[in-house]
């Protein structure tokens, strides 16, 4: 029995959990790359800052995408590692 091959769209969501709630949720339709995880970076510093008006901790697993050149240069450019 072959496998039917379905016609269909996939949508990736995005967001992060803190003891104040949820970031806001980021969609995208693409695969998630080192260039698309620093767009997805960028945009909850920038959430982050002006709604918990704190300093938190980003952590993150050993995917190649947190661990790549670019987010670690972009990370520590922001001042958050």
């Amino acid at each position: 029995m072959a496998l039917k091959q379905r016609n269909r769209a996939t949508v990736n969501i995005w967001l992060a959990i803190s003891a104040r709630g949820p970031t806001e949720p980021i969609c995208f339709k693409n695969y998630l790359n080192s260039y698309g995880y620093k767009i997805i970076i960028d945009h909850q510093i920038e959430f982050v800052d002006k709604t918990y008006e704190t300093r938190c901790s980003l952590i993150q697993d050993n995917d190649s995408k947190h661990s790549s050149k670019k987010c670690k240069t972009f990370l520590k450019n922001q001042e958050r590692v």
